[in-house]
């Protein structure tokens, strides 16, 4: 895994789930925008409170930037093309709603 710093869209509201003990996690998925004209698709899973709740509040086509370990995955669809993936443990999220008013100086 490597540490990354991913932004991007939300491609649909998050989910909150429950282990089989119990806890809960969130799973999310992100469109970020890559090198070439396609998106590349992150797959996100939060285990942290603050983290899940900032994703939890989030719908489809908001902003988002997400912090932790990710993982470079690469896939074939039926008809045998090629896409890339990111699957992500993310331990901080950001989004727009996090902003603050700047101070005004007089």
């Amino acid at each position: 895994m490597i540490e990354a710093l991913v932004a991007g869209k939300m491609i649909a509201q998050a989910v909150q789930k429950d282990s089989t003990k119990g806890m809960p996690y969130t799973l999310a998925r992100v469109a970020a925008d890559s090198h070439t004209e396609d998106s590349v698709t992150v797959s996100v899973i939060a285990f942290e409170h603050d983290a899940q709740e900032a994703l939890l509040q989030l719908t489809k086509g908001d902003h988002v930037t997400l912090s932790g370990k990710a993982s470079p995955k690469l896939w074939k669809d039926k008809q045998g093309i090629s896409h890339t993936n990111l699957e992500m443990v993310a331990h901080k999220v950001m989004t727009v709603y996090d902003a603050r008013p700047a101070k005004v100086l007089t």
